[in-house]
């Protein structure tokens, strides 16, 4: 009778490099600060795992936060910011207390998606992204 072969350990080392490999996909890394907004917009950037600051924010610096933490950007009243959501994996869906919530973004389109509120008057608003509850303050001079 034939004997069964005892399994190699040599073929775990693949298997474990491909599941490590493949466990990565997906995952965008941060984007990287523009030095400028046009003028009256700022950009806050919304990833899988955190939000950033990317431009037209007094704060300036990338701002890069993650759950457990507050993003905070002070821009004049009239400022309208943008939230992008480029190379996402996972739902997002942003709303700014008291003013309004956008629509549910998720990846598959292609494309990066944006939002954006003008904020005409002064003021503290808060938003968060109701799927990771990460978010910020805006604050309006």
């Amino acid at each position: 009778m034939p004997r069964r072969a005892k399994p190699q350990p040599f073929l775990l080392q693949p298997f474990v490099m491909a599941s490590v490999f493949l466990a990565s996909c997906g995952i965008t890394p941060t984007p990287t600060p523009s030095a400028s907004c046009a003028a009256s917009s700022a950009e806050i950037a919304v990833y899988d795992g955190g939000m950033q600051r990317m431009c037209g924010c007094a704060e300036g610096g990338s701002g890069v936060v993650t759950s457990g933490q507050t993003l905070v950007c002070t821009v004049p009243a009239g400022t309208s910011v943008f939230f992008r959501y480029p190379g996402i994996v996972n739902s997002h869906q942003v709303t700014i207390t008291g003013q309004t919530t956008f629509p549910v973004r998720s990846s598959g389109s292609g494309v990066t998606q944006s939002d954006a509120w003008t904020f005409n008057s002064s003021g503290t608003f808060t938003f968060s992204d109701s799927f990771t509850s990460i978010g910020g303050t805006i604050i309006v001079l």
